[in-house]
């Protein structure tokens, strides 16, 4: 079985910087999984600006671009396309690739970078027949981005989180000639920056305490029925629905090592601890993460020095 000094488990931005920061600190034998087959997660999705970046005008691409470059520099070992199954308690790690298969490897150090997850759409508690143009907004990104399709041209996004109104601006710069936004609380729930960064674009509108009563359908969504704050009910022509219901932590791997992990030499970075939409702050965990992981490897090294 293959040893590591530190395995990172995820290879976007949490994952990377915690990898380079362990580096930085001189842990020397590192290695690096993700599932997709480009290192960034999620950042390879973002291909507009103002998304919690750290400087304002540039994309996520770009930035994955630039931690690939440093992934490349620092020379750590990086397995894409794979799978984590499984983690246990004496920092065993089961993978699978298609190119190796199961494969067990061992770190004296781990650090879950695992991100999240988008929620299931049954905690909007809409109902619907399941007909075509019903996806989430994280499906819809995918489709645009790694397909090149759009998901309609008259669009209703659910809820206004930092997600939908990204969305909203990547529809109408893709090609849409409308979309709504329906939110059912009373105000917006998110900086102003974001809801600042359209108002150049008057074909987006953003409905705020309103709720989604029915979904009109043929075989395809054509429309909703909503009702607003005063009871009034009215149909919105739509012939696609986008859904965001939010993110959880992806924790699956290390749920059951959740207390005293960081004396097991576990770590958790970025988006698998909490939940944020700002670059910074998600880098800067992952950052913190590294430093962590190295730190107790010196310890675990030369106990007498400490």
């Amino acid at each position: 079985m293959e040893e590591y000094d530190l395995i990172v488990i995820g290879a976007g931005a949490s994952g990377i910087e915690a990898a380079l920061e362990a580096r930085r600190q001189g842990v020397e034998r590192i290695l690096l999984l993700d599932r997709e087959e480009n290192l960034g997660g999620i950042l390879n999705e973002l291909i507009e600006t103002g998304h919690g970046f750290m400087e304002k005008g540039i994309t996520g691409v770009e930035v994955a671009e630039d931690l690939r470059l440093q992934v490349e520099k620092s020379k750590m070992t990086v397995k894409l396309s794979t799978l984590v199954l499984e983690v246990k308690r004496d920092k065993t790690v089961k993978y699978v690739s298609g190119k190796e298969g199961v494969v067990f490897v061992k770190g004296r150090a781990i650090v879950f970078a695992t991100g999240a997850r988008e929620r299931p759409r049954g905690e909007l508690n809409i109902s619907s027949n399941k007909s075509a143009g019903i996806m989430s907004v994280g499906s819809a990104r995918k489709l645009i981005v790694n397909a090149g399709y759009l998901p309609g041209k008259e669009v209703i996004i659910y809820s206004a989180d930092i997600n939908s109104l990204y969305m909203a601006k990547m529809l109408i710069i893709e090609g849409a000639s409308q979309v709504t936004v329906i939110e059912p609380s009373k105000g917006q729930r998110q900086a102003d920056a974001y809801l600042d960064d359209l108002t150049d674009f008057t074909n987006i509108t953003i409905l705020y305490s309103t709720k989604i009563t029915q979904i009109l359908e043929n075989g395809r969504i054509r429309g909703v029925k909503v009702k607003d704050a005063e009871g009034t009910v009215r149909e919105i022509p739509c012939d696609s629905l986008l859904l965001s219901v939010g993110l959880d932590p992806s924790r699956r791997l290390f749920k059951k090592f959740r207390r005293g992990m960081d004396e097991m030499g576990m770590f958790v970075a970025g988006n698998a601890d909490e939940i944020s939409y700002d670059l910074k702050v998600v880098r800067d965990k992952g950052k913190r993460a590294g430093e962590d992981a190295a730190k107790y490897l010196r310890e675990v090294q030369n106990p007498e020095e400490n």
